[in-house]
């Protein structure tokens, strides 16, 4: 191959800038960290990109493994190089990325039982940045796994006609789930802080990357805090509790299962998906809240005006940017 005369660092930079002016941020920052591992490595500042071999990206993976990195972060990382060399030169990154692993390694399941749910809806004596936690926590279960992402840059249109409705972020597909009175009450708690969003995290008046900055330390607040509550939380745990619940304790079929969830599959599957009549989406969604404890759903509308207002405002999460 026909050496490339670019400096590593310096094209990573590049197309990290081109990134950011699409508002693919979370691609930019990849690349930004799997050029940084990379050069941590080589332990120079900045390589020409054709001095990097097969050898060394074998040498990389072994000094990653070494350090104890999980295959899936290892994965990570190669996927992310590999993209950035295929970009320079097609095929580049294919050949030289071809002898490590790039695929998604079995982890364990990453769901709590369901007295541990309702155990820690009963907490009390929690700060306001635990009680926050608590409360995404539950409203991601309560809305059929929501991830943490959609769930920050929710607004105040994806409420329709009693839905919660909106296009997950990393997959592209449309999600509708039942606003639910559990919903609701969390909703009115946190609105009166929001602006134009209905979680206190982003800000209309900030740009977009300064809002993507925002979402990344939210994030990091979040799941520090859910820490504290528990240490076997994290953001991800709602979502899979959610799923291991309405498929092991709600017995829902696994296709509305993935409706519910938002996921991207085999193209015979979303075939079939699309044809689901969504009230089986509903009853879940219902049946779910109704096995972790909360009352069935009394009242078809509840005004978004009456709010209730923390003692504590949700500084410990949101931060200016």
């Amino acid at each position: 191959m026909k050496k490339d005369g670019r400096m590593l660092g310096a094209y990573v930079q590049a197309q990290s800038t081109s990134l950011r002016e699409e508002g693919r941020y979370a691609t930019a920052r990849h690349y930004e960290q799997a050029a940084a591992r990379l050069l941590a490595y080589l332990g120079a500042q900045d390589v020409p990109m054709h001095k990097i071999s097969t050898s060394i990206v074998e040498g990389f993976n072994a000094h990653l493994r070494a350090g104890g990195l999980k295959p899936n972060t290892l994965s990570f990382y190669n996927r992310n190089l590999r993209v950035l060399f295929n970009r320079a030169t097609p095929g580049w990154g294919t050949v030289l990325f071809k002898c490590v692993f790039t695929g998604n390694d079995t982890t364990p399941k990453r769901a709590v039982s369901v007295e541990k749910v309702r155990s820690l809806r009963e907490k009390t004596s929690l700060n306001c940045g635990e009680q926050m936690a608590r409360d995404l926590f539950l409203f991601s279960m309560y809305a059929c796994g929501l991830s943490f992402v959609d769930l920050v840059y929710l607004r105040r249109e994806n409420l329709r006609d009693g839905y919660l409705v909106y296009t997950r972020r990393k997959t592209g597909r449309q999600v509708m789930v039942k606003l639910t009175t559990p919903m609701r009450r969390i909703l009115d708690r946190y609105a009166p802080e929001s602006k134009g969003y209905l979680f206190p995290f982003l800000d209309d008046t900030l740009t977009p990357l300064q809002n993507y900055g925002r979402y990344c330390s939210a994030l990091t607040l979040y799941n520090r805090h859910l820490k504290g509550l528990d240490l076997s939380l994290t953001s991800y745990v709602a979502r899979h509790t959610w799923a291991s619940v309405a498929y092991r304790d709600a017995g829902s079929p696994v296709p509305v299962i993935s409706t519910a969830l938002g996921h991207s599959s085999e193209r015979t599957t979303r075939i079939y998906l699309a044809g689901l009549d969504h009230r089986k989406v509903d009853t879940l969604q219902e049946d779910v809240q109704k096995i972790l404890g909360e009352e069935p759903e009394k009242q078809k509308s509840l005004s978004l005006g009456k709010r209730q207002t923390l003692s504590n405002k949700s500084s410990n999460i949101q931060r200016k940017t």
